[in-house]
C-alpha cells in the first residue's frame, strides 16, 4: 500500500525562532485513570482478573498525562479550554523572544478540539494577543502542527518576518470512559515562532499527504449542530476505527523513507528523530523506518501521553531542550492523524538563549 502526496522544497531562509509549551495544572497518573474506571478497590480486581496494572505503560507507553478535564463528569465553564492554552503558550513564546504583538504577520492556529465549533480560533487568539495581522486555522488531526510549519515556512517566503504557530488541544472533554482512549488523551498548548533569516538552511524537505477515504475512521461522529440522538448516543466522543490502522502504520514507516529518497539524504544525515508523541507501536514503527535508535528519537508518550496536534510540537519543544549552543541539528519530523493526514519535514535547528525553557 502506497501513500500519496505532495513535496514542498528549498524552504530556505527560514528558521524555527521560539518553541513553548503549557499545560493544565493538573497531571493524571494511570493509576487515578484506573481508579476512576474501576473504583478505589482496582488493584483487587485486576488481581481478581489477571490485569497488569502497568500494562498500559508497558505496552501503549502512556504513563502520565495533564487533564483539563476529567472525563465522565460535566464540562463546566470555568474549565481551560484549547483556547486558552493557545493563548497561554503564545504569550510565553512571544516573551521568551522579546517579540511584540506588532512583530507578527501572520497567525495560524491549530486545534481540533475547538471549545466552539463555528468561530475562528485564529481570530480568537489574534484578539487576545492584541495580534493586527491574518489569522488562520488549520485542522489535519494530529498531522496539523506539522501542516502549520510547513505552510509558515511558505508565509515567511512569501514575504512575512515572523509567523505565529498556536496549538491547543482538550481531547479529555470529547472522550469517553470506555476503553482503553482515556488512557491516551492527554491536554496541551504549544506555540513556535517561525522567522525569516537568510543564513538559515530551513526546511529542505517537506512532505504532505491526506487520505480522504478513512476520514471517518478518526474523530467524532456526531454532527453540528448536535441532535437528542446523537447526544444520547454520546456521538461526540472520539473513536478510533480499527479499519485505518493498516494505513496509518504504512504512513508512519513509508515516510522518513520517502523524505529521505527527495532529499537525498540518509539516516547519517539526521541528527535526531522528532516524531509526533502517539504510542509505543508507531513510535517505534517511524524509529526503525528512519534508521534512529532511542537516543536519537524524541520520546516523552510517557510524560503527556497523546496531545493531539500539540504532540509534535511538544516533540520540537523537548529537541530545543538538547541545549547545545551554536550548534546546529538536522532533525526529521513525523506526524500522521486523522483525516487520514500525514507529512513529515527535515529542517536544521539551532539552539539559542530562551529557547526550550
Amino acid at each position: 500500500m502506497k501513500i500519496n502526496g505532495t513535496y514542498f522544497s528549498n524552504l530556505h531562509g527560514v528558521r524555527i525562532s521560539g518553541v513553548s509549551t503549557t499545560f493544565p495544572e493538573k497531571k493524571v497518573h494511570n493509576y487515578f485513570i484506573h481508579e476512576l474506571l474501576y473504583g478505589k478497590n482496582w488493584p483487587d480486581i485486576f488481581a481478581e482478573k489477571n490485569y497488569d496494572g502497568d500494562y498500559i505503560k508497558n505496552v501503549l507507553g502512556y504513563e502520565e498525562r495533564y487533564w483539563a478535564h476529567v472525563p465522565g463528569t460535566p464540562i463546566v465553564k470555568n474549565e481551560i479550554t484549547s483556547a486558552d492554552l493557545m493563548v497561554s503558550a503564545s504569550e510565553k513564546v512571544l516573551k521568551e523572544n522579546n517579540l511584540a504583538a506588532s512583530d507578527i504577520e501572520m497567525l495560524i492556529a491549530v486545534t481540533v478540539t475547538s471549545p466552539k465549533y463555528t468561530n475562528s480560533m485564529g481570530a480568537f487568539v489574534a484578539g487576545k494577543l492584541g495580534l493586527q495581522c491574518p489569522a488562520i486555522e488549520v485542522k489535519t488531526g494530529c498531522a496539523s502542527g506539522l501542516y502549520a510549519l510547513v505552510m509558515a515556512a511558505q508565509f515567511i517566503r512569501s514575504g512575512a518576518k515572523h509567523v505565529l504557530i498556536t496549538a491547543g488541544e482538550t481531547p479529555t472533554k470529547v472522550t469517553g470512559i470506555n476503553g482503553n482512549l482515556i488512557y491516551a488523551v492527554g491536554d496541551a498548548g504549544a506555540a513556535v515562532i517561525m522567522s525569516k533569516d537568510d543564513n538559515a538552511a530551513g526546511i529542505s524537505t517537506a512532505f504532505l499527504g491526506t487520505e480522504g477515504a478513512f476520514s471517518g475512521a478518526m474523530g467524532s461522529p456526531g454532527l453540528l449542530p448536535p441532535n437528542q440522538e446523537d447526544l444520547d448516543a454520546l456521538a461526540y466522543h472520539m473513536v478510533m476505527g480499527k479499519e485505518s490502522e493498516t494505513f496509518i502504520q504504512e504512513a508512519w514507516q513509508q515516510i522518513p523513507s520517502l523524505l529521505y529518497t527527495h532529499s537525498g539524504m540518509n539516516s547519517n544525515d539526521i541528527d535526531l528523530l522528532v516524531p509526533h508523541q502517539v504510542n509505543n507501536k508507531n513510535l517505534s514503527l517511524v524509529k526503525n523506518a528512519a534508521g534512529k535508535n532511542t537516543n536519537q528519537t524524541i520520546d516523552v508518550i510517557n510524560q503527556y501521553a497523546n496531545c493531539g496536534s500539540v504532540g509534535v510540537l511538544i516533540a520540537l519543544h523537548e529537541a530545543f531542550k538538547q541545549k547545545t549552543n551554536n550548534q546546529s541539528k538536522k532533525i526529521m519530523m513525523v506526524a500522521v492523524g486523522g483525516g487520514v493526514s500525514y507529512g513529515g519535514l527535515i529542517v536544521n535547528i539551532k539552539y539559542e538563549k530562551g529557547m526550550g525553557s
